[in-house]
């Protein structure tokens, strides 16, 4: 296996840590999880990087510290031109980070800073509207919910 996919799956394994971490309401876990693995993904191409980045604006900002989120988020948006798909990204979905996810979370970030605006409503509608749209080829379907009685 070479040196890159070795660091894309680590990678990816920290992405997958910070999630956890996130969802299990330790923000502080998260974000040292998604940085630890942004900082290893810091030389990839593919979109395992910019996962990281996302994870990382989403629990700076569950933390409060609206400059982490800033500066990540604009760090995202300028390698989102760059990317280069990788053997991950190949694979689709969890492997994978599409710009309409990248827009979701910047969103979320913003959202989970207490901001809102028509600007950020319309990104939002967006960017579901986008991953809810089965016919897409990115589709988030892991992200829907069963309809409650």
């Amino acid at each position: 296996m070479s040196s890159r996919r070795k660091r894309s799956i680590i990678a990816l394994t920290d992405g997958l840590k910070s999630l956890i971490a996130y969802w299990a309401g330790r923000p502080e876990d998260a974000f040292h999880y998604a940085s630890q693995g942004a900082d290893t993904a810091a030389n990839l191409r593919g979109t395992v990087g910019l996962w990281l980045l996302g994870l990382q604006a989403r629990a700076a900002a569950v933390l409060g510290d609206e400059g982490t989120v800033r500066t990540v988020n604009q760090a995202a948006a300028d390698r989102r031109e760059r990317v280069v798909h990788d053997d991950l990204d190949q694979l689709g979905g969890l492997f994978t980070y599409a710009p309409e996810k990248q827009l979701y979370y910047a969103v979320e970030s913003e959202v989970l800073l207490g901001h809102g605006d028509a600007q950020l409503a319309a990104q939002a509608e967006q960017a579901v509207l986008d991953l809810g749209d089965p016919s897409s080829p990115n589709w988030a379907f892991g992200d829907l919910r069963c309809p409650t009685n």
